[in-house]
């Protein structure tokens, strides 16, 4: 039974010492430029030269005007003031204690 358990480990041990010394497969060399499935390198254009964008007339209106504020919005706007008002006079009074 001895005999057994050692020839197995030896057989064992001898054959994980023989695979690790194996040489691990040798990576693929790199494909040649150009070769199919690589990119191909394009060469370097001339950088194209910058348009000049025609002047606009001195009489012309804005691309983008300003919307007009509507009465809706300046009421907003007049309540978040008198909110705002509100909290300060608040926030100004000394806080009442609690009674014990």
């Amino acid at each position: 039974m001895r005999r057994i358990i050692l020839l197995v480990a030896l057989t064992t041990l001898a054959s994980t010492s023989l695979l690790a010394q194996q040489p691990i497969g040798n990576p693929s060399p790199e494909p040649a430029t150009g070769a199919p499935g690589t990119a191909t390198p394009q060469p370097y254009g001339m950088p194209a030269a910058p348009r000049h964008l025609p002047s606009a007339p001195a009489n012309s209106a804005p691309l983008l005007k300003q919307p007009p504020l509507s009465e809706r919005s300046q009421n907003r706007r007049d309540q978040d003031l008198q909110l705002l008002r509100e909290q300060r006079e608040r926030n100004a009074q000394p806080r009442k204690k609690p009674a014990e």
